[in-house]
């Protein structure tokens, strides 16, 4: 059976007879063994035990040398807690040595070995840091993460798992990521990030990636700059830089810029958001065609509603948008509810004002516990035509949990609810805990959890990377077969040369393969999966089908981005096209080109 991507023993494309949809959810949660427990517990109670053996060798040493002195009065009983005392620095060989007990001879063993113990933990622990430090020009494929933050502290303690060595770069010596950071493992410089004396002190020329995740986006993207002058030499290996942008308007500014490109490609730059991350990670494991959505269906659009409009609700309306291009062809709808929705909506479309062009947009401003916000959903869920999902994206924890409960109460059983909570802990208790390691209650499902929003893998997303870069090599082969001699185009150049923001175009065009999958009643699986027969091509009806959702796929990601029709040749600086029209008005070579990178799929 073929393989996706071509990649043996890793997954395959299968054709369901049900036409029905699978999903496997596996608990990730790694079993600790027994030593490890015994292990966690010697380094969290290490000076408890110190503390309880000292507290054995002087009874004991007391009992014995009570026996040796035999004391008469209250001398007596003074010098045996003096010798006692002198049993620790070695000086209490002193009396008869036929007169030793047990007691004494434990006493004798035990108290300078806890003493020097003891001395010598608190040497290393004043000089620890230091002593650690040195340890870094050794050291080859590390991760240097700067900030040690909520989101830096998680990212630690996931690579020392994986038994992966950690620099941590944090500011303030008392953030208490520093400590998690030691206690793991990793060792923590304290200073700016930003500054090139710090980062070649935590040997970034040698490491593996370095991750900027502090609060601050310019000291995030001062980082990425200070990497680019560092990695100039052409003898040097390659860097992954990863840095957290928290202001989603500034994401497409500084993918324009052309500081953050390495024309040698010794620096590969992903600029992310934890935000558009939840929402990537939300619609691939529940998508919003969790239902057959398709031509002739009686379901025509999916409808999102989203409850609060803050980052991740805007970032979950777009995400929504950008995947939602479903196969009857018909735009989506999106309703938000926030008390401040004006400001909200005039926000956004200031800054898509192509938006209404691509989904068929509503915003209300109303309380999200009132009578009329509840009756409102309920109404809108209820639409016979149309795929419903709730997503309730209020930045309060319990805020947001209290309105998915009272949602959930009020809508069709067959509407999922979805409530974005950045952490579970107590509140896991009120959505219970299925099989599968999920928290579900009544059609409830948290995500956009830092424990799995902020992880190694959704950060560096190799998986959604490689089908991108297949993708645009695909698109390079072709062009260059069939360009003419001289024709400028920027995205003629390879991977590493190509803009930021085409690059994202890619990875978009990655995250829509599943929602064409499910179009035909195919989807991902593990290989050899008995119950399903073998994938063996496309039909020429479901290649057209697909072919024309990847146009309108595109013509929504391009509408976003701020690009429009003009007639003429392309132009990448004023972002026009004169290919952002429906299918059938597209001349033949760019259907080609559509229907190219749908039969691509399988491979």
């Amino acid at each position: 059976m073929p393989s996706l991507g071509r990649r043996a023993e890793r997954s395959l494309l299968s054709r369901s007879s049900a036409c029905c949809y699978h999903q496997v959810l596996v608990n990730a949660t790694p079993s600790v063994p027994r030593n490890g427990r015994f292990n966690a517990f010697l380094v969290e109670h290490e000076w408890h035990i110190i503390a309880a053996m000292a507290v054995v060798a002087s009874g004991l040493g007391y009992i014995g040398f009570l026996s040796v002195v035999q004391p008469a009065d209250w001398r007596g009983y003074l010098r045996a807690v003096t010798l006692t005392a002198h049993l620790f620095v070695l000086e209490s060989n002193l009396g008869p040595r036929e007169g030793l007990t047990w007691p004494l001879v434990i006493a004798q063993v035990l108290a300078p070995s806890v003493f020097g113990y003891a001395a010598v933990k608190a040497t290393l622990g004043l000089f620890r840091d230091e002593l650690r430090s040195l340890r870094i020009p050794l050291w080859r494929n590390h991760v240097v993460i700067c900030g040690l933050g909520q989101k830096g502290s998680r990212l630690v303690r996931e690579y020392r798992r994986k038994g992966i060595r950690v620099v941590g770069i944090e500011p303030d010596r008392h953030c208490p990521g520093v400590t998690a950071c030691k206690r793991q493992g990793g060792v923590v410089l304290i200073g700016n990030a930003a500054s090139l004396q710090m980062l070649q002190r935590a040997g970034v020329r040698r490491a593996k990636q370095v991750i900027a995740v502090s609060g601050d986006d310019g000291v995030n993207l001062e980082v990425g700059l200070e990497l680019m002058r560092l990695k100039s030499k052409p003898t040097e290996t390659r860097l992954g830089c990863f840095l957290h942008v928290s202001d989603t308007s500034l994401l497409p500014l500084v993918r324009a810029h052309a500081l953050l490109r390495d024309p040698n490609d010794l620096l590969d730059v992903h600029l992310f958001n934890t935000s558009q991350l939840a929402a990537r990670l939300l619609f691939e494991e529940y998508p919003l065609d969790y239902r057959p959505v398709v031509p002739g269906g009686c379901l025509s659009r999916a409808h999102l509603v989203v409850l609060g409009f803050g980052a991740v609700g805007e970032s979950v309306v777009l995400q929504a948008t950008r995947i939602g291009v479903l196969a009857t062809g018909r735009k989506m709808r999106i309703s938000v509810v926030d008390s401040e929705a004006p400001a909200r909506e005039s926000s956004f479309l200031r800054r898509y004002p192509a938006f209404r062009e691509v989904a068929d947009l509503e915003f209300c401003a109303m309380d999200l516990h009132s009578n009329q916000s509840i009756d409102r959903i309920r109404t809108w869920c209820e639409k016979a035509d149309e795929l419903a999902t709730v997503a309730v994206c209020v930045q309060d924890n319990a805020l947001a949990l209290s309105v998915a409960l009272t949602v959930s109460d009020v809508v069709e059983a067959r509407v999922p609810v979805r409530v974005r909570l950045d952490r579970l802990h107590g509140l896991a208790a009120l959505l219970g805990e299925n099989q599968a390691g999920r928290h579900e209650k009544d059609g409830i499902t948290p995500f956009g959890m830092l424990d799995v929003a902020c992880t190694p893998e959704a950060i560096e997303g190799h998986e959604v990377d490689a089908m991108a870069r297949a993708f645009h090599q695909l698109y390079l082969e072709n062009r260059l077969r069939t360009a003419p001699p001289g024709v400028v185009d920027p995205a003629l150049v390879p991977w590493h040369q190509l803009d930021p923001g085409l690059q994202d175009s890619n990875r978009q065009q990655a995250d829509h393969v599943p929602v064409k999958l499910r179009a035909i009643g195919c989807f991902s699986a593990p290989h050899q999966s008995p119950q399903d027969s073998p994938f063996v091509g496309f039909e020429a009806g479901e290649t057209d089908l697909l072919s024309r959702m990847e146009h309108r796929r595109w013509v929504t990601e391009r509408l976003l981005a701020g690009w429009r029709f003009a007639p003429g040749p392309k132009d990448v600086a004023r972002r026009t096209s004169p290919y952002l029209v429906p299918w059938d008005q597209l001349p033949g070579e760019i259907q080609q080109r559509d229907e190219a990178s749908v039969r691509a799929i399988p491979d």
